[in-house]
């Protein structure tokens, strides 16, 4: 009897023992992972200063206005981000980020009409949406409806099946800009809509300039960005 209990003992001895191994296997691998994540999020933050950079001085008429531009990017960039880490299941809304980015340059907010449903985006799109919401309220703040009394931006969005994915369709109106200013020259946000956005979509997007004001639509597969 008294030999069953010692090799029970040490069967438990050895059970928990293998238990603390697995255990740490466990805990060192999730370290791993997250440093990883880590390294990757900074590559990307990185290069996306490099790119508003760039894109920044080349459409820029003056040094001060370089300065100003680059610095508006720079914050909302700092905004995204921040809602991502506080963001417990690591994905950011659509309505969180129009909502972020009118709150910060529009003063009067009843102009907008945002709606939608949930719709998550992973980490790996967010901050390319989040770019093109900026430019889009930047560019009404400054020449569009939000800069003009008589303005105001409907931004709806909803999901559709087409060939068995997800999509996410983005639509942004504005109205009641007078004609000189609807048809802006395009930009650095168009750019970035037009031609940037598309790529990290996996996606299309347009931008319309209407007599009345501008129409901007985004649409991409969410399928291909769920394990991003």
């Amino acid at each position: 009897m008294l030999l069953n209990a010692r090799r029970l003992n040490r069967l438990n001895l050895i059970l928990l023992a293998i238990r603390d191994v697995t255990e740490k296997l466990r805990l060192e691998a999730q370290e791993r992972a997250r440093i990883g994540e880590l390294q990757h999020r900074v590559k990307n933050i990185l290069a996306n200063v490099r790119a508003l950079f760039a894109l920044s001085r080349r459409h820029s008429r003056t040094v001060e206005d370089f300065a100003t531009s680059f610095e508006n990017r720079l914050v909302s960039l700092a905004r995204t981000q921040d809602l991502l880490v506080g963001n417990p299941s690591d994905s950011v809304t659509i309505g969180e980020l129009v909502r972020l980015e009118l709150a910060a340059h529009a003063r009067d907010r009843e102009k907008a009409v945002v709606q939608g449903p949930l719709v998550d985006l992973p980490p790996r799109i967010t901050q390319a949406m989040a770019m093109a919401i900026h430019e889009l309220v930047t560019n009404a703040a400054k020449y569009g409806a939000l800069s003009n009394e008589g303005g105001s931006i409907e931004v709806r969005w909803l999901t559709e099946q087409r060939d068995g994915k997800e999509y996410a369709v983005f639509r942004w109106r504005e109205r009641g800009v007078p004609i000189q200013i609807a048809a802006t020259k395009k930009g650095f946000g168009s750019q970035i809509i037009e031609h940037s956005l598309p790529y990290a979509l996996a996606g299309a997007a347009q931008l319309t300039f209407h007599s009345d004001g501008v129409e901007c639509i985004i649409e991409f597969p969410l399928s291909e960005h769920q394990d991003s």
